[in-house]
């Protein structure tokens, strides 16, 4: 197996259903020649059978780009297949996306089907798809929610069939641990990654640290890092209303705070590699700029 990472992009298909989002063809093959120009390895670049313009965005945008392969979405349908193979047919290189649900939610409701008949749909699309295009990507819809030895058997149906790419999203974000929000301000300041931790968001958190998992003061380190870091936004709001100079001796301390913590604690280089000991320690050092009464949480 190789060890190498691939690249799978899919703002022109997903990206695209952000509300108020709609690219039109050409700013769609603008968006396609940056993610060649980033080294994007697989660009989906649309769901051909939804609409003419999808389609005719997939034809132009396999013309447009030169080494990245070219996905196109599809359900397990054989003329959603045929038309994305059509749609395809300039592609240097060429990719198929199809898939089902699999959850038995959908099977149930969706689809008003049973366990046997996906896995034969699942199996019938790949092998469709392989008549056009020898790079065949299977998803299983809402997989998330589906029973685990249920999928172990249609992922290893798809795959017998001649999938070549297995894709397992959790489509409803069912079993999704969290969210990572980034900051325009930290970017523009050349932070990396630019991420606001405040926004960000981790469901599995508390069941992740502490003792016999992290270290014992992991949770209370975290907890005032939060509040310390809360703290500093306010800080600046004030500052921008009152002027730097007029703060207290203790909000200025905030300020210095935060600029080191963005600097030291946020920023990490491509190549540096800190451990979660390593990260802690840090934490503590960067609150030894605060009053020591203003490290209520540890």
């Amino acid at each position: 197996m190789s060890d190498r990472l691939f690249i799978f992009d899919t703002t022109l298909r997903d990206g695209e259903q952000v509300p108020g989002c709609q690219l039109n063809t050409v700013e769609k093959i603008q968006v396609a020649k940056a993610l060649e120009t980033l080294g994007v390895d697989i660009i989906e670049a649309g769901f051909p059978v939804s609409s003419p313009g999808d389609f005719e965005s997939v034809v132009e945008i396999s013309k447009a780009v030169t080494w990245p392969t070219i996905c196109a979405l599809t359900r397990a349908v054989e003329n959603d297949i045929k038309v994305a193979a059509e749609a395809l047919r300039y592609a240097k290189h060429k990719r198929i996306h199809t898939g089902i649900g699999t959850s038995d939610y959908h099977i149930k409701y969706k689809f008003n089907s049973t366990r046997e008949e996906i896995v034969e749909r699942a199996v019938a699309a790949v092998k469709y798809a392989k008549k056009f295009v020898e790079d065949v990507q299977f998803y299983a819809e809402d997989a998330g929610r589906t029973d685990n030895e249920y999928l172990a058997r249609v992922v290893e149906a798809v795959i017998k069939a001649g999938a070549t790419v297995i894709n397992i999203p959790d489509t409803t974000g069912y079993i999704t641990e969290g969210q990572i929000v980034l900051s325009r301000d930290l970017y523009q300041q050349g932070i990396t990654p630019p991420i606001n931790i405040l926004d960000s968001l981790s469901r599995l958190m508390k069941d992740g640290i502490g003792k016999g998992v992290t270290r014992d003061n992991h949770s209370k380190i975290s907890d005032q890092i939060f509040a310390s870091y809360s703290k500093v936004q306010e800080v600046r709001a004030l500052a921008k209303v009152l002027g730097e100079a007029d703060l207290t001796p203790k909000d200025k301390k905030y300020l210095e705070f935060g600029e080191q913590f963005e600097k030291k604690f946020i920023n990490q280089g491509k190549y540096e590699f800190r451990d979660i000991n390593q990260t802690l320690d840090l934490a503590l050092e960067l609150l030894k700029i605060l009053p020591p009464e203003e490290l209520d949480k540890l």
